[in-house]
């Protein structure tokens, strides 16, 4: 995996923690705005 990821590893983590934000983000917007 580090072969095919040219990036530092602190980049990879802090892509890692910033999808975990979205996906939290995402899944409060479903709790504030259901969609039927």
């Amino acid at each position: 995996m580090t072969g095919q990821w040219p990036f530092p590893t602190r980049l990879s983590v802090d892509s890692e923690a910033a999808s975990k934000i979205l996906y939290n983000q995402s899944k409060s917007s479903v709790f504030e705005d259901p969609v039927d």
